[in-house]
């Protein structure tokens, strides 16, 4: 959709409207015995509204005559911003108990997930990765170039806006109780196009399993390396995936 080696929903804002979302809904249904009100799984959902919000935002600021992608990461690098100062001040202004779990669930970390959430999040993401697999032939076309997916009967804007609800969505669920590991977004699908190409038939399983290896291993590292005391694993995924942004800006020069 963007054809930026540097864009993840990290850096469109996605990551970081779900995020806002996911505290707000932490600070604002808790009561005076460190309860929260309403049922946690309405947590994905808050994700998935924070992550959509955010994302029509960007596309909204971003449209001037089509949606360019170049603008398209501008933007969102500027509402990314945005929303982490939002996260700080709700953090800030709401009770220290639950900004300690926010803070766990903004660094990225599996401790505390279940089957139970496995069980909740599954229905959801199979439904959103066979859509995904349904429109593998134009996101095909739409790598070739604008001017050959156009020639070939594609409407890029209206690509580019289904593609963006998307990956919202999957980013919304991905989040929801995790939290936002950073830069598996950006790494895993780098790797997987190494490994299997550039068709997406192929690209989206590869990065979807190289994603969940990242994760696991860092989740190992966090449990083994520092023990008793447990890392997020949010940490080793940044650790590595900080150079490696570095390295990816540097060879775009």
């Amino acid at each position: 959709m963007i054809r930026n080696p540097l864009a993840s929903p990290d850096v469109l804002g996605i990551t970081g409207g779900a995020a806002a979302a996911v505290v707000a809904f932490l600070t604002l249904f808790s009561d005076e015995n460190h309860s929260l009100t309403i049922s946690i799984h309405w947590l994905p959902f808050a994700a998935f509204l924070g992550a959509t919000i955010t994302a029509l935002l960007v596309y909204v600021l971003s449209w001037k005559n089509g949606m360019a992608p170049l603008r398209l990461v501008l933007i969102g690098v500027g509402i990314s911003a945005l929303m982490q100062a939002c996260t700080t001040l709700l953090m800030i202004t709401g009770p220290i108990y639950r900004a300690s779990q926010a803070n766990v669930w903004i660094t990225g970390s599996v401790y505390g997930a279940s089957w139970k959430h496995v069980t909740l999040l599954a229905p959801w993401t199979l439904i959103l990765l066979a859509i995904s697999f349904l429109s593998v032939r134009k996101m095909n076309i739409q790598e070739l170039g604008d001017e050959l997916a156009i020639g070939a009967g594609v409407s890029l804007q209206k690509q580019r806006f289904f593609l963006l609800l998307l990956s919202t969505a999957l980013t919304g669920g991905a989040v929801a109780f995790a939290g936002g590991i950073g830069f598996v977004g950006l790494m895993a699908p780098h790797m997987a196009r190494r490994l299997v190409g550039s068709s997406f038939g192929a690209l989206l399983p590869a990065s979807a399993l190289l994603g969940a290896i990242f994760v696991m291993a860092a989740d190992l590292a966090g449990r083994m390396l520092f023990a008793p005391m447990e890392i997020p694993a949010g940490v080793f995924t940044a650790a590595v995936g900080a150079p490696y942004f570095v390295y990816l800006l540097y060879k775009s020069r």
